[in-house]
C-alpha cells in the first residue's frame, strides 16, 4: 500500500512516501492522556483564595444576606447551616522539569488537603488567612488537566 503524506514547513512543502503504517494505526491517544500529566511543581505565589456558598437542589453558587442565601435558579431561601461551603485557590507555580511558569486552580478536596500540609483547617478560615498560610509551600507533586489548568491530585 503506497500512501503519500504532504507536510508544510518554514521553508516549503515535502514529499514523503510512508511504507508501513501498520504498527501507527493501532495506537491510539486519548484525549485524557494528553490533557492529564504528572508534574512536580516549585510555589511561587497564591492568585487567590475564595470561599463561596451552593444551593443544596442544584449545587450553584448562592449568595449570602447576612441570615439565609436564595438560590436565584431556584428562588429557594435557605438556611446557612445547612449549605456546603466550597473553596477555590489559584496558585502560581513553576514546572520543575520544563521551568514553564503558569497558574492552577485547586476546588475543595485539594485545597482541604493543601491546607492540611500547612496544618490549617478550613472551618473558619478567612481566604486571606488561608492564602498566608499556603504561601509556606514549597514544592508540590501533583497530576493536573493542562486544558483547564487544574489540579486533580497531590501526592
Amino acid at each position: 500500500m503506497d500512501v503519500t503524506y504532504i507536510t508544510s514547513a518554514r521553508d516549503g512543502s515535502s514529499l514523503t512516501e510512508i511504507q508501513d503504517l501498520e504498527n501507527v494505526k493501532d495506537t491510539v491517544i486519548g484525549e485524557q492522556d494528553i490533557a492529564n500529566k504528572d508534574m512536580t511543581v516549585s510555589l511561587i505565589g497564591v492568585s487567590s483564595a475564595q470561599n463561596y456558598y451552593s444551593c443544596r437542589d442544584c449545587k450553584s453558587k448562592v449568595e449570602f444576606d447576612g441570615k439565609s442565601v436564595t438560590c436565584q435558579k431556584w428562588v429557594l431561601t435557605q438556611k446557612v447551616s445547612t449549605l456546603s461551603v466550597h473553596w477555590v485557590v489559584k496558585l502560581f507555580v513553576e514546572d520543575q522539569a520544563t521551568s514553564r511558569k503558569f497558574h492552577l486552580t485547586a476546588f475543595d478536596g485539594i485545597v482541604q488537603q493543601l491546607a492540611a500540609r500547612v496544618k490549617k483547617s478550613l472551618d473558619g478560615i478567612s481566604p486571606e488567612a488561608l492564602k498566608n498560610a499556603l504561601i509556606d509551600l514549597n514544592e508540590l507533586e501533583i497530576a493536573c488537566d493542562t486544558t483547564k489548568n487544574t489540579i486533580l491530585e497531590l501526592s
